[in-house]
């Protein structure tokens, strides 16, 4: 394998975000370029944003948030995130006050940073900047103090209704559920059905955790690992050859999906 085959794939492995709704893709493609020893484009090719149906989705709940912070939310029927239609998104977060506006546009904000569709968007973490809201420190304060009681990896845990708002990712595997749930905390409701997953948090109810330790016990037996546990023998079968170079990165790809889901 070239050295620089090697560290562009090395390359896709350190940037995989196993978080990311289109992983388990990810994950085969970095699988298969291991097998053939290079990668041309990898999963860093992406088809034109606005033709993309989940950009539709994150278009649709920044226009919903967008209408029910200007008080008009009549355009809002035709659209929908996940499961969710616009009416009953917008309907989660109540009568809009001063707070809650501030909060929903600190969401809007968050969304249109994180989306690509607005290039140049900025978004100061709420938790992290406080010096980028000395104008609205009590609304900052608030958002902050106000505690969502939920679960994490099944244990009982507390997140700042401030941290859920920066860590609002649209390409997150549970972006409409995590919607939901801020938009109710929004409104007062504190102890969501369903917990909040952003990143590490609640990894273990992705639901490709068990696809992903198969393909990480696979991982180990092309090293020779002798694991208990299912094997994928077409994973093997991409992967080919045993080499130095092949082997390293089997290792890399392995302790990122261990890292996350073991």
């Amino acid at each position: 394998m070239e050295q620089e085959q090697m560290r562009r794939i090395q390359g896709l492995i350190n940037d995989l975000e196993l978080c990311h709704h289109k992983a388990e893709r990810r994950v085969n493609l970095i699988v298969q370029a291991i097998g053939e020893g290079r990668t041309s484009k990898g999963y860093q090719a992406r088809e034109p944003e606005r033709k993309h149906s989940a950009t539709r989705m994150w278009q649709n709940a920044i226009d919903i948030l967008s209408a029910w912070v200007t008080g008009d939310t009549s355009t809002v029927a035709a659209l929908d995130v996940g499961r969710h239609s616009g009416k009953e998104l917008a309907a989660l977060l109540g009568e809009p006050t001063a707070v809650k506006k501030w909060q929903v546009q600190r969401a809007i904000d968050k969304l249109k940073a994180s989306s690509r569709m607005y290039p140049g968007w900025e978004y100061r973490e709420i938790v992290e900047h406080p010096e980028q809201y000395n104008d609205c420190q009590e609304f900052r304060n608030q958002t902050i103090q106000t505690m969502i009681r939920d679960t994490r990896d099944g244990e009982q845990a507390e997140i700042p209704l401030a941290a859920v708002i920066d860590h609002l990712e649209v390409c997150n595997w549970n972006f409409a559920e995590n919607l939901v749930v801020l938009l109710k905390a929004i409104n007062g409701h504190l102890t969501p059905t369903q917990p909040f997953a952003a990143h590490r948090r609640n990894a273990r109810l992705n639901p490709i955790r068990c696809r992903m330790l198969i393909v990480a016990n696979t991982l180990a037996a092309f090293r020779g690992r002798v694991l208990e546990g299912e094997i994928d023998q077409r994973v093997l079968d991409f992967l080919g050859d045993r080499t130095v170079e092949k082997q390293a990165l089997a290792t890399a790809l392995e302790e990122k999906i261990e890292g996350v889901f073991g």
